[in-house]
């Protein structure tokens, strides 16, 4: 990776929380199991997806280790979802902003 692209990961994660954290607020869906906090978009989710999706794109990483990012980001997600502390359409949702950011500081750069 270049220093624009480490840059705009590091910007991109950044405003994807922050995205993530003004939605949350705008929407105030509470987390299935009723902790502190709202729920709905999962930053994690979107953060994990964020890093994975960027990684993919930059080109710098071979088969075996997309899968495994995958194969992890996947695992967190469900557990998070096994734990109760979010509900799938959190992830999900999260999921997909987290790609999206990704797409778009990727062509960004």
């Amino acid at each position: 990776m270049n220093d624009l692209q480490i840059q705009n990961l590091i910007f991109g994660i950044l405003l994807t929380i922050i995205i993530v954290k003004i939605l949350k607020h705008i929407f105030k869906f509470n987390r299935p199991n009723l902790s502190k906090g709202y729920g709905f978009p999962s930053t994690r989710a979107s953060v994990i997806y964020f890093i994975t999706t960027f990684m993919i794109l930059c080109n710098k990483l071979n088969n075996k280790t997309i899968k495994n990012m995958l194969i992890i980001a996947f695992i967190i997600c469900f557990l998070k979802y096994i734990l109760n502390e979010h509900s799938f359409i959190q992830l999900l949702v999260g999921s997909i902003i987290g790609f999206i950011m990704a797409k778009f500081m990727y062509y960004y750069n």
